[in-house]
C-alpha cells in the first residue's frame, strides 16, 4: 500500500493519503525506506516526502533527520516546516550531524553516505541563517593518518548548495567569515569548496557592488595563496566566470619556491630551435626568445596511503591499501604541456598537431619516450642548469634493452603508482636541500611513467626539489 500509494498519479495522492489517514502511522513505517532509496524513482520519492509533510507535519525531528537525506526536491517539500518551527534542538541535531567526523573503520561506500548527510545538515543550517554552524562541516581530523578526514562531505556541499536554495549571498558571507579570522581552522579547507560552489552560480548573480572587490580578491588569491588547492580554485573561478586576462596575468609571473607554499611558478626563457636549412636557400633569421611559465604543486615527503579500500566498486585484487614513504619532495606541473613548448623545441611536431588538427594551446603528444626525455634536457638546458642536475642522461648513451625504442611501451622500471614511488626510485636528482634539479617527464596518457600499454597523448613534467 505504501508503494502503491507513492506510485500513484501525483494529482490523486492527496485524496488517498485522506482516505488513509487512520492507518497513517503504519505507512509512515514503510514509507520512510522509499524515501531515501535510490532505487525509487524520483516520482516515488517526492511522493514520500509529501506524505511525510502531510503525515508528519508536527514531528519536527523526524524532518529534520529526513532533511539530511533528501534530495533537491524533497528539500523544497520539508524544509518549509522545519523552517517555519526554527526550534532549537533543530539546530542543535543539525549541527551535531554536520560536525560528526566518520568513524575510521567506514569503508567507501558508507562514506559517501556519510558525507552526503553531513553536506546536507551544513546546507540546512546555511539556510536556516546558521553561518558559523555550517562551517562544520569543512572539519579535518588532527591526525590526518587517523582516517576519519571527510573530503567527501566538502564535495557534497559544493554541489548542494545552488539546487537546495542557498543564494549566492550566503556563500558569500560564509567567504567573507572564513577570511577575516586567520586562526580559523577550517580556513584552508573552507576557502576551497566556498569557491567551487560559487562557481555553480554566474557572475552576474554577484551584486554588482561587491563584484569589483571580489574578482580583486581571487587574483590576490591566485597569487599569493599558499595552498595548491585555493590558489588552482581562484584560478579556476576567474576562467569560469571570464576573466580569463586577469587568470593569465597571473600564471605569467614567476612565483618561486619557498617551503611554506605548496605551488610555485617557473619562468624557462627559451630559445626556439631553427628549423634545418633546405639546400641553396638563405640562412633562416633566428626566433626571439621566448618565456614559458609553468606551475608546479608540491608534493613533500613523507608517509602516504596509496590503493583503495576493500570495499570500493570496481576494486581490482592488486589495489591493496598500503604505506609508502616519499623520501624526497617533487613537484608536478599544474596542466598539460601544450603543443606550442614541443614546437618550440622541435619545429617537427607542427607536423603532429596538423595531422590532430589541433592548436598550438592544445594538449602536446604524438612522442615517444625518449623524444620527452629529450625535451625535459632541453627545458633544463635553458634554464642554463648543470649536467649534473639532468634527470637522465643523453638518449643517445642510454641502454635500448632497458629503455626500448616503443613509442607505446615505457621503460619497466616505472611503476603504477609513480608518483608515490619516485623517491624509492630516484628517478628525479633530487638532494632534499636545493631547488634547481632537472625537469623530468610524467604523462596523463600516453607519457605516462606507468607500466602500461597506450598512445601518446598528453605530456606533464616533473620537477626535483
Amino acid at each position: 500500500m505504501a508503494r502503491q500509494l507513492v506510485s500513484a498519479n501525483p494529482e490523486f495522492q492527496p485524496l488517498l493519503r485522506d482516505y488513509f489517514r487512520p492507518i497513517s502511522r503504519r505507512l509512515l513505517d514503510e514509507i520512510k525506506p522509499i524515501f531515501s532509496d535510490r532505487t525509487s524513482t524520483d516520482a516515488q520519492r517526492l511522493g514520500a516526502a509529501n506524505a511525510f509533510a502531510d503525515y508528519a507535519f508536527n514531528n519536527i525531528p523526524t524532518l529534520t533527520q529526513l532533511l539530511t537525506v533528501a534530495n533537491s526536491e524533497q528539500f523544497a517539500v520539508l524544509y518549509p516546516i522545519v523552517e517555519a518551527t526554527r526550534a532549537a534542538k533543530t539546530i542543535d541535531d543539525l549541527s551535531q550531524i554536520a560536525k560528526t567526523l566518520p568513524p575510521a573503520e567506514l569503508g567507501t561506500v558508507e562514506r559517501i553516505g556519510f558525507g552526503q548527510i553531513r553536506a546536507n545538515a551544513a546546507v540546512t543550517l546555511l539556510r536556516l541563517g546558521e553561518r558559523e554552524k555550517a562551517l562544520s562541516v569543512f572539519d579535518m581530523a588532527d591526525d590526518p593518518k587517523a582516517m576519519t578526514d571527510d573530503p567527501e562531505a566538502l564535495t557534497q556541499f559544493i554541489f548542494r548548495c545552488r539546487g537546495r536554495g542557498i543564494g549566492v549571498a550566503a556563500l558569500l558571507d560564509l567567504l567573507e567569515l572564513v577570511s577575516d579570522d586567520l586562526q580559523n581552522r577550517y580556513r584552508r579547507h573552507a576557502h576551497y569548496a566556498l569557491l567551487l560552489a560559487l562557481g555553480e552560480y554566474k557572475l552576474q548573480e554577484i551584486p554588482e557592488s561587491q563584484r569589483g572587490e571580489l574578482l580583486t580578491q581571487l587574483e590576490d588569491w591566485y597569487l599569493d595563496y599558499p595552498s595548491s588547492g585555493v590558489h588552482g580554485a581562484a584560478g579556476w573561478l576567474l576562467c569560469q566566470w571570464g576573466q580569463i586576462d586577469r587568470a593569465r596575468k597571473v600564471d605569467e609571473i614567476e612565483v618561486p619556491y619557498t617551503k611554506d607554499r605548496e605551488w610555485f611558478t617557473l619562468a624557462i626563457k627559451v630559445t626556439p630551435t631553427v628549423p634545418p636549412k633546405p639546400p641553396e636557400e638563405p640562412e633562416p633569421v633566428p626566433s626571439p626568445q621566448k618565456t614559458f611559465y609553468f606551475t608546479f604543486i608540491v608534493f613533500p615527503k613523507g608517509d602516504f596511503k596509496i590503493g583503495s579500500f576493500a570495499d570500493e566498486p570496481s576494486r581490482e585484487k592488486t589495489e591493496v591499501q598500503k604505506s609508502v614513504t616519499l623520501t624526497q619532495s617533487f613537484a608536478l606541473l599544474d596542466r598539460e604541456i601544450t603543443f606550442k613548448e614541443p614546437i618550440t623545441f622541435s619545429p617537427q611536431h607542427v607536423k603532429s598537431m596538423d595531422h590532430r588538427d589541433a592548436k598550438p594551446t592544445d594538449a602536446g603528444g604524438d612522442a615517444d619516450w625518449y623524444d620527452s626525455v629529450t625535451f625535459c634536457r632541453w627545458l633544463t638546458q635553458q634554464r642554463r642548469l648543470a649536467e649534473s642536475d639532468q634527470p637522465y642522461a643523453d638518449t643517445e648513451t642510454l641502454d635500448e634493452e632497458q629503455y626500448p625504442r616503443d613509442p607505446n611501451r615505457l621503460p619497466d622500471k616505472f611503476p603504477l603508482n609513480w608518483p608515490l614511488e619516485l623517491g624509492r626510485q630516484g628517478v628525479l636528482p633530487t638532494d632534499g636541500s636545493r631547488v634547481g634539479s632537472g625537469l623530468s617527464l610524467g604523462n596523463a596518457n600516453g607519457f605516462q611513467l606507468w607500466k602500461r600499454r597506450r598512445p601518446s597523448s598528453e605530456i606533464w613534467l616533473v620537477h626535483g626539489e
